[in-house]
């Protein structure tokens, strides 16, 4: 393989004519090494294999090739999963000919989550696609098939009493993690990945270098989400004094087996005693959070991800810059912190009617002037017309 002056990367494939069984020379090309890649295996397969003989396993062994070099980890193993639980059950051994819009449906049907359908319907979608551009199949049969409809449920946010219940039910060093999500905002592949060496004690700073994502392998220290998630969070002095107390905490920990803390072990590590070291991964943190709830007999559907939506939601309600709050929590835009994390609440709607409430009395004010000034000139061109006449 090698990049030509064009840009385009540059290969080739040898094949053997059926007929004169002569062998000869392919040249393919692509943009990305993946578009080449997927050039290369289109010649193979034209060449060698019937197109009916293409079985969509044969055929999602490629693809799932191609889209792991240009996904992340965590997104793979979501579509891994999906493949293996609804999907290859159905079409593993089917020509992909023979796929048709009612083998799609057949498939739908089972899906009892309308999220779970409408993302497997996608899934589906982009496997055939991909096969259709490839020219394996005369058409995609998804695009016959109506998509199924799911309509997110708007993340809750939690309320103090929430909050206070989570507190008291959480005892340490579960209680600081909780503090920290609900002051920062933080998500839990950050929270997971955090180090010692990613707080600036003369700062009061947190800097965000790394995140957990899940893997088909297990849990992999990698990049935050996005490039607008490296990021460094001026705090506040509670979660100060809340790291304070967990370094003590964790420092104890260590001293216990022998060991001695460093700037470079986790903030947050296995509540077992054996895993001392081992960080607390995002799935520990989830089951914690919703064991904790349950005993807090918390009937709301807040998730350990509301701790996000609740601190953007309480920066906006106090009308802090949005500009400032979307730098905090790490997004690419001001409009998707409005649009995903600033949540309605009760405390909005009450600052909104004491506005119109404002408003309506400088309007009446105004109002009041004006009658009081149309009256004036009312009587002002009675009177003068009284005396008008009077001289006459």
């Amino acid at each position: 393989m090698k990049k030509r002056k064009d840009g385009r990367y540059q290969s080739s494939v040898t094949i053997t004519d059926p007929l004169t069984n002569e062998k000869k020379r392919i040249y393919v090309y692509g943009y990305t090494e993946a578009e080449l890649i997927r050039e290369k295996e289109r010649v193979k397969r034209n060449n060698n294999t019937s197109f009916d003989n293409i079985t969509f396993n044969l055929w999602l062994d490629e693809w799932l090739k191609i889209r792991k070099e240009e996904i992340a980890p965590s997104t793979y193993y979501n579509y891994v999963f999906l493949i293996n639980k609804y999907i290859l059950p159905n079409l593993k051994n089917i020509n992909l000919s023979k796929i048709t819009p009612s083998t799609i449906r057949n498939i739908l049907r089972n899906i009892s989550g309308s999220r779970t359908k409408q993302y497997t319907y996608v899934l589906l979608k982009a496997i055939l696609g991909q096969a259709y551009k490839d020219d394996l199949i005369k058409k995609n049969p998804c695009i016959a098939v109506n998509p199924p409809k799911y309509k997110a449920k708007e993340k809750q946010i939690i309320s103090d009493y929430e909050f206070k219940k989570l507190l008291q039910y959480a005892e340490l060093p579960i209680r600081n993690l909780f503090i920290l999500a609900y002051y920062t905002g933080i998500r839990r592949g950050e929270i997971s990945a955090l180090k010692w060496e990613n707080i600036d004690w003369d700062t009061n700073t947190i800097k965000i270098v790394t995140a957990i994502k899940i893997a088909a392998k297990g849990n992999l220290i990698s990049t935050p989400k996005t490039e607008n998630s490296t990021r460094e969070i001026l705090v506040s002095k509670n979660v100060i004094n809340v790291l304070k107390q967990q370094l003590l905490i964790q420092k104890e920990r260590y001293l216990k087996h022998g060991d001695k803390l460093t700037k470079n072990d986790f903030i947050f590590t296995s509540l077992k005693d054996k895993n001392y070291k081992k960080m607390l991964t995002p799935m520990n943190i989830t089951t914690i959070f919703n064991k904790i709830k349950s005993l807090a007999e918390i009937k709301s559907n807040i998730t350990f991800h509301s701790f996000r939506h609740t601190h953007a939601t309480c920066l906006v309600e106090a009308n802090l810059p949005i500009k400032a709050i979307q730098a905090r929590l790490g997004h690419a835009t001001a409009g998707f912190t409005l649009t995903t994390y600033a949540h309605n609440t009760l405390k909005m709607q009450k600052e909104i009617v004491g506005f119109l409430d404002n408003k309506a009395k400088s309007m009446s004010n105004w109002h009041l002037a004006d009658i009081l000034i149309n009256n004036f000139i009312y009587y002002y061109k009675k009177l003068y017309l009284v005396i008008f006449y009077r001289k006459k």
